[in-house]
């Protein structure tokens, strides 16, 4: 018993330590209210998700990670991932795919610097760039896509195409697109490719999201099943209309709700913005 309290006090302890640095992002997003949720539910007393916010003059970075693993493994990795992209964005001036690259490297360089084939730690990840003033967003994703809700129809007619993987979702004229990311994670992989990026300008009362897939592997329901990628989307598409302060808590009882009695498997954790 008194091992297992020190264990446990030893992770607590870890627990402000990355507490401390999710509350610098906390400082930008603050900023923006009514503009701005964030839903964020480890698992355990540390999470392997993280997510992450900077801002220079008019731009504003966000970025979701799930890292490998829960709980310590997950959240020491979370940790450097955060450290890095405090280090690699240090203007505004840099593009998302670029720091996913500069982050690719330098997650390889600190965890697998030689190559180890069965060491495959890292992260995926959603990376947004938003002109706050001209609303112009840049995204890349490495196997964590952005959701895009939207009554325009030229945004919609423009990224429509890219994807066309998914079935589009529409709702009394509101549509729901996923901008695909990279299919690769943040760390060691064979033949690894750079990075796309997609920039596009949203309009009034257009909304990202940036998830990672926590919420959508939950089990739960009537027949414990996955709550499912298709089923957070519809869930997405419903919450949209309410004030964005009022989205974080309906998505936090229909989790609740899905949820029963069943345990809570991932970390969760989701970034919504509208315009």
């Amino acid at each position: 018993k008194i091992k297992k309290k020190k264990i446990i006090d030893s992770i607590t302890y870890a627990k402000k330590i990355q507490t401390a640095l999710l509350s610098l992002s906390d400082t930008y997003l603050e900023k923006y209210p009514d503009n701005i949720f964030k839903l964020f539910l480890p698992r355990d007393i540390v999470s392997g998700d993280f997510y992450w916010a900077k801002q220079f003059n008019n731009t504003l970075f966000l970025a979701v990670a799930d890292c490998t693993g829960h709980g310590v493994p997950g959240a020491l990795i979370s940790m450097l991932g955060m450290e890095i992209l405090n280090q690699i964005i240090s203007s505004d001036k840099i593009s998302t795919k670029e720091i996913l690259c500069q982050l690719r490297e330098k997650i390889i360089a600190r965890i697998n610097p030689y190559g180890l084939q069965g060491l495959r730690d890292g992260m995926d990840i959603a990376m947004v760039k938003i002109n706050i003033r001209t609303k112009f967003v840049e995204y890349s994703g490495a196997n964590l896509p952005l959701y895009l809700i939207s009554k325009n129809e030229k945004i919609i007619k423009e990224l429509l195409p890219l994807s066309v993987q998914e079935k589009n979702l529409e709702h009394n004229g509101t549509n729901l697109i996923v901008i695909p990311p990279n299919d690769q994670p943040i760390g060691y992989v064979e033949n690894a490719r750079p990075f796309k990026s997609y920039k596009f300008r949203l309009q009034k009362y257009d909304e990202i999201i940036l998830a990672s897939d926590g919420f959508l592997s939950q089990f739960g329901g009537v027949k414990g099943r996955k709550l499912g990628y298709k089923n957070f989307r519809k869930i997405l598409l419903q919450i949209y209309p309410l004030p964005v302060p009022e989205q974080r808590a309906k998505l936090y009882d229909i989790l609740i709700k899905w949820q029963g009695e069943h345990e809570q498997i991932d970390d969760i954790t989701i970034l919504g913005m509208k315009i």
